[in-house]
Protein backbone atom coordinates (compact mmCIF):
# COMPACT_ATOMS: atom_id res chain seq x y z
CA UNK A 1 0.00 0.00 0.00
CA UNK A 2 0.99 3.34 -0.58
CA UNK A 3 -0.34 6.32 0.69
CA UNK A 4 0.51 9.71 -1.11
CA UNK A 5 1.17 13.27 0.41
CA UNK A 6 -2.35 14.36 -0.22
CA UNK A 7 -3.96 10.91 1.51
CA UNK A 8 -4.59 8.85 -2.02
CA UNK A 9 -4.66 5.44 -1.04
CA UNK A 10 -3.00 2.88 -3.92
CA UNK A 11 -3.00 -0.48 -2.61
CA UNK A 12 -2.78 -3.14 -5.32
CA UNK A 13 0.97 -3.54 -6.57
CA UNK A 14 0.15 -3.18 -10.27
CA UNK A 15 -1.75 0.15 -9.56
CA UNK A 16 1.27 1.14 -7.52
CA UNK A 17 3.76 0.42 -10.17
CA UNK A 18 1.59 1.86 -12.95
CA UNK A 19 0.97 4.89 -10.72
CA UNK A 20 4.83 5.85 -10.68
CA UNK A 21 5.19 4.78 -14.14
CA UNK A 22 3.22 8.27 -14.47
CA UNK A 23 6.40 9.73 -12.99
CA UNK A 24 9.68 11.26 -14.17
CA UNK A 25 11.21 8.35 -14.06
CA UNK A 26 15.12 6.86 -15.03
CA UNK A 27 13.74 3.65 -16.21
CA UNK A 28 10.49 2.06 -16.93
CA UNK A 29 9.08 -1.37 -15.51
CA UNK A 30 7.77 -1.90 -19.07
CA UNK A 31 10.67 -2.93 -21.54
CA UNK A 32 11.18 -1.30 -24.70
CA UNK A 33 10.62 -3.60 -26.78
CA UNK A 34 7.20 -4.43 -28.25
CA UNK A 35 7.61 -8.38 -27.63
CA UNK A 36 9.20 -8.14 -23.87
CA UNK A 37 6.87 -5.45 -23.31
CA UNK A 38 3.78 -8.36 -24.49
CA UNK A 39 5.78 -10.94 -22.59
CA UNK A 40 6.09 -9.16 -19.17
CA UNK A 41 2.57 -7.80 -19.28
CA UNK A 42 1.47 -12.03 -20.05
CA UNK A 43 3.76 -12.71 -16.90
CA UNK A 44 2.15 -10.56 -14.70
CA UNK A 45 -1.07 -11.58 -15.57
CA UNK A 46 0.29 -15.11 -15.05
CA UNK A 47 1.52 -14.09 -11.64
CA UNK A 48 -1.89 -12.34 -10.83
CA UNK A 49 -4.27 -14.73 -12.27
CA UNK A 50 -2.80 -17.69 -13.38
CA UNK A 51 -1.03 -18.09 -9.37
CA UNK A 52 -3.67 -17.54 -8.00
CA UNK A 53 -5.04 -20.61 -6.95
CA UNK A 54 -1.45 -21.51 -5.81
CA UNK A 55 -1.13 -18.25 -3.70
CA UNK A 56 -4.41 -18.71 -1.94
CA UNK A 57 -3.73 -22.50 -1.23
CA UNK A 58 -0.40 -21.97 0.37
CA UNK A 59 -1.99 -19.14 2.17
CA UNK A 60 -5.03 -20.19 3.58
CA UNK A 61 -4.99 -24.64 3.40
CA UNK A 62 -2.38 -24.41 6.06
CA UNK A 63 -4.03 -21.88 8.19
CA UNK A 64 -3.20 -22.80 11.62
CA UNK A 65 0.71 -22.84 10.83
CA UNK A 66 0.49 -19.71 9.56
CA UNK A 67 -1.85 -18.66 12.51
CA UNK A 68 0.75 -16.01 14.01
CA UNK A 69 1.50 -14.40 10.60
CA UNK A 70 -1.76 -13.63 9.58
CA UNK A 71 -2.76 -12.68 13.37
CA UNK A 72 -0.73 -9.96 12.57
CA UNK A 73 -2.01 -9.23 9.00
CA UNK A 74 -5.54 -9.27 9.29
CA UNK A 75 -5.20 -6.91 12.76
CA UNK A 76 -6.31 -10.23 14.97
CA UNK A 77 -3.45 -10.07 17.05
CA UNK A 78 -4.36 -6.23 18.12
CA UNK A 79 -7.77 -8.13 19.28
CA UNK A 80 -10.40 -6.96 15.98
CA UNK A 81 -13.00 -9.46 16.11
CA UNK A 82 -13.58 -9.06 12.93
CA UNK A 83 -10.43 -10.15 11.73
CA UNK A 84 -11.18 -13.93 12.45
CA UNK A 85 -14.82 -13.84 10.25
CA UNK A 86 -12.65 -12.21 7.33
CA UNK A 87 -9.47 -15.10 7.38
CA UNK A 88 -12.51 -17.48 7.34
CA UNK A 89 -13.89 -15.91 4.42
CA UNK A 90 -10.90 -15.68 2.73
CA UNK A 91 -10.60 -19.60 3.43
CA UNK A 92 -13.60 -19.90 2.46
CA UNK A 93 -12.71 -19.07 -1.32
CA UNK A 94 -10.75 -22.75 -1.72
CA UNK A 95 -13.43 -24.64 -2.40
CA UNK A 96 -14.61 -22.31 -5.62
CA UNK A 97 -10.90 -22.17 -6.68
CA UNK A 98 -10.76 -26.09 -7.09
CA UNK A 99 -8.37 -26.30 -3.93
CA UNK A 100 -9.08 -29.85 -2.63
CA UNK A 101 -7.62 -32.70 -1.55
CA UNK A 102 -7.68 -34.27 -4.84
CA UNK A 103 -5.96 -30.87 -6.14
CA UNK A 104 -3.73 -29.97 -3.62
CA UNK A 105 -0.79 -32.17 -5.08
CA UNK A 106 -1.12 -31.01 -8.40
CA UNK A 107 -1.08 -27.47 -7.26
CA UNK A 108 2.29 -27.91 -5.13
CA UNK A 109 4.03 -30.07 -8.05
CA UNK A 110 3.48 -27.13 -10.25
CA UNK A 111 4.41 -24.53 -7.73
CA UNK A 112 7.45 -26.47 -7.25
CA UNK A 113 8.08 -26.88 -10.80
CA UNK A 114 7.34 -22.95 -11.27
CA UNK A 115 9.99 -22.41 -8.49
CA UNK A 116 12.60 -24.93 -10.17
CA UNK A 117 12.41 -22.98 -13.90
CA UNK A 118 12.70 -19.34 -11.94
CA UNK A 119 15.47 -20.66 -9.76
CA UNK A 120 17.74 -21.89 -13.20
CA UNK A 121 16.79 -18.26 -14.99
CA UNK A 122 18.10 -16.74 -12.17
CA UNK A 123 21.23 -18.13 -11.64
CA UNK A 124 22.17 -16.38 -14.72
CA UNK A 125 20.13 -13.70 -15.00
CA UNK A 126 19.08 -11.05 -12.39
CA UNK A 127 15.35 -10.23 -13.87
CA UNK A 128 13.24 -12.13 -15.75
CA UNK A 129 14.80 -10.06 -19.19
CA UNK A 130 17.62 -9.64 -17.65
CA UNK A 131 19.75 -6.83 -16.29
CA UNK A 132 16.29 -4.98 -15.24
CA UNK A 133 13.20 -5.60 -13.24
CA UNK A 134 9.98 -5.23 -15.19
CA UNK A 135 6.32 -5.72 -14.37
CA UNK A 136 6.40 -9.40 -15.10
CA UNK A 137 9.21 -9.98 -12.13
Amino acid sequence: MVVSPDGEITQDSVDIVDRFEDGDLAASAYPPGARQRLLAVLLQCYGNQGLLRHAMHFRWAYLEEQRRFLDHAFGAAGGDPRAELVMRRMQAYLPGLRVTDATIPLIEASFDQLLGLLDAHFTVMPYLFGGWPSVGD
